[in-house]
């Protein structure tokens, strides 16, 4: 029994079964169970201290490679030094010498990069095909002096001449496009009647060629030859234009007249941002388009080929009109009676212009022409007849048979027609205002063959592209050959009735465009600037033309009136496809002047001038023998202004006058080139 009070004790084998959650007694448990993780552990150190042992056994665990050889850490000093010597040996052994060179000042440079601003203001497409633009790696350095500049001259002998033109459709689509922007300028109406205005001058390029040949104090403030010689180019030719203000009695309104769409021209205020290639491109048309730069072709006309300003087609007023018309029909008769003398039976006509001969005598008294004996000097004519000695042929005595009297008072005649002919046409010079040889009063001297002959006839000229279209016809840029210049430009922009006056300016090719060995300073102002124009200050002292008026819209005249029946009638004038029309108007008290007038033109020609008739009365005139005139009041709509006008001064007036001789001239030239087509 146990102790327990229970039977006898009995020994007996226990038999232990664990459920999850029991641990076994450590009594239980044998040696290796008790340290497997201390046996790991001393296994892993006895590994490492192996590997470690072999691998200092077996080679150098930390050794470099030297010339293809492995060197450890303890043996590279002396591996160095070894190299070291062995170099040394070859400097002083005299078979291997380095040269001595002066490295740059990469960090004086650098320094000067570093400070710097990258641009001065906002980046704009720097980035291109060949990286940044060179503007941005530019270094200023003392050694670039700041180059002189000089500007180049204004324009001098202004010619200018104002008419009235008639826009002819396009072509082609190049010039389809042209015509579209002229007509956004003209007005887009049918026919496309518009005013224009075009100035000629002559430009000293000479003077602009010793300006840059002298400037500065020294070389190093010139601009070298070998640079601005082969941009001596014409950039662009164009005008400043005031208006003259009748309210305040002066000029004002200034306006830059800048070339006529589709021409090419750079003016000094473009600075277009282009890359190398477009740059160069640029510059070449420039070159090679100078003909067309300098002297801008006019749009295609349906009334007759626009000509160059000069003295033959300036504005003339009605007594001139009037005397170069008697005196140009006078010639011609003179010319068709001396052909008939100098070839009886041809039936030819001497032709203006044909050569000039100088004759070895002159008429007498009896001449059916009148006129003097004499000679004379250059006269327009055939040429000169052969002459008979006073008193009988060569070689014989006596009487004169009678062909020899009939030849002597042929040539008589003749010589009294060249006469008449050479008074006509020197009075016709001096209206022209033309010099004795015929030439111009700003007859151009032969640089200007230096360029080729010019197309007065032109229209928008073969090569006029856009502002950087496609070259056209070939040229040549200006280098040591004239010493002037003939330039024009045309002013299509003018309001009728309005009053203006002109400078003439050409800008030139800037020397020192997209030139980077320049100051800071000049570096900016020039580096996108391809054109420069004449200084301010010699701008402002150049002179102005004289003004000139556009024709307005309408001219109306009072051409009679009746105070009693309070009636006036009223002609009034207005451009229509290049002819001045006319109509008349019979009007009353409260009427608007014009209306629809029957004209030749297909449908009539509208002619409304925009004032009332107010009234109609009579005023006496000052003096003694003053007389009673009818007197028109009239109201302008658009001002709110009273005119008035006297019949008597409207019947006589020299505007009147001077419009019929224009529409004279203006049918004939039409006449003129509707046959010339017809033949073609």
């Amino acid at each position: 029994m146990d102790g327990l009070g229970h039977g006898p004790s009995t020994r007996k084998r226990t038999r232990y079964s664990f459920t999850q959650g029991e641990t076994m007694p450590a009594n239980e448990l044998s040696f290796f169970q008790k340290h497997t993780e201390k046996i790991a552990l001393a296994l892993g150190v006895a590994v490492l201290a192996g590997a470690g042992a072999t691998q200092f056994l077996l080679g150098e665990p930390n050794a470099v490679e030297i010339d293809g050889q492995q060197v450890a850490p303890g043996a590279i000093a002396d591996q160095v030094r070894s190299q070291v010597d062995r170099l040394e040996g070859k400097l002083n052994s005299g078979k291997e010498q380095i040269k001595a060179f002066v490295a740059p000042a990469y960090n004086e440079n650098f320094i000067k990069l570093y400070d710097r601003q990258i641009a001065d203001g906002p980046l704009r497409g720097v980035i291109t095909d060949g990286g940044l633009d060179a503007r941005l790696a530019v270094v200023d350095s003392p050694d670039y002096p700041t180059k002189v500049l000089p500007s180049p001259p204004v324009a001098t002998d202004m010619v200018i001449k104002i008419g009235h033109g008639v826009l002819a459709g396009p072509n082609d689509a190049r010039e389809r496009a042209q015509v579209d922007a002229l007509r956004q300028i003209i007005g887009d109406h049918r026919p496309s009647d518009f005013p224009y205005v075009s100035v000629r001058g002559t430009f000293p390029i000479a003077t602009y060629r010793e300006r840059l040949e002298n400037a500065g104090s020294n070389d190093a403030q010139r601009i070298d030859e070998s640079l601005w010689s082969r941009r001596m180019t014409v950039t662009a030719v164009y005008l400043l234009r005031e208006q003259w203000n009748p309210a305040l009695g002066q000029w004002g309104n200034l306006k830059i007249i800048r070339p006529l769409p589709g021409q090419l021209g750079l003016l000094p205020e473009d600075r277009p941002q282009f890359s190398r290639e477009e740059a160069d491109g640029l510059e070449r048309q420039i070159t090679e388009r100078q003909q067309e730069i300098r002297q801008i072709s006019f749009p295609r006309l349906l009334n007759g080929p626009w000509t160059p300003p000069d003295s033959d087609n300036r504005v003339f007023t009605a007594a001139e009109l009037k005397q170069k018309a008697d005196l140009e029909k006078e010639l011609v008769g003179l010319r068709k009676r001396l052909d008939r003398l100098q070839n009886p039976g041809a039936g030819g006509q001497t032709r203006r212009g044909a050569t000039r001969t100088r004759t070895g005598r002159g008429g007498d008294d009896d001449d059916e022409d009148g006129g003097d004996d004499g000679g004379f000097g250059n006269t327009y004519g055939g040429a000169a007849p052969a002459t008979t000695p006073r008193g009988g042929r060569a070689g014989r005595t006596g009487r004169s048979t009678l062909a020899d009297r009939e030849q002597e008072k042929k040539q008589r005649q003749i010589d009294g027609l060249l006469k008449r002919i050479n008074e006509k046409q020197t009075l016709l010079n001096n209206l022209l205002g033309v010099d004795d040889e015929g030439l111009g009063e700003a007859a151009l001297s032969g640089n200007d063959a230096y360029f080729g002959d010019e197309d007065e006839d032109a229209g928008f000229g073969a090569g006029a592209y856009g502002a950087y279209g496609a070259p056209g016809g070939q040229g040549r840029g200006v280098e040591q050959g004239p010493e002037e210049l003939r330039v024009w430009a045309h002013d299509v922009t003018g309001v009728p009735g309005e009053t203006y006056r002109y400078k003439l300016v050409v800008s030139m090719f800037n020397p020192l465009y997209r030139q980077t060995r320049l100051t800071r300073q000049q570096l900016k102002e020039n580096y996108d600037r391809v054109a420069i124009g004449p200084d301010k200050a010699e701008l402002d002292a150049a002179p102005w033309s004289p003004p000139v008026t556009v024709a307005p819209k309408y001219f109306y005249f009072a051409t009679s009136g009746n105070k009693d029946e309070k009636r006036a009638e009223f002609e009034v004038w207005t451009i229509y496809n290049g002819v001045w029309e006319s109509g008349s108007f019979p009007e009353v008290p409260g009427n608007e002047i014009g209306g629809l007038a029957a004209t030749a033109a297909p449908g009539g020609v509208q002619m409304n001038v925009g004032k009332i008739l107010l009234d109609i009365d009579a005023v006496s005139t000052s003096g003694a023998g003053g007389s009673v005139q009818i007197r028109t009041l009239l109201l302008d709509q658009a001002t709110g202004e009273i005119e008035s006008r006297l019949v008597s001064e409207d019947r006589r007036s020299e505007t009147r006058e001077k419009l019929a001789l224009e529409r004279a001239e203006q049918i004939r030239r039409r006449d003129g080139l509707d046959a010339s087509t017809a033949q073609r």
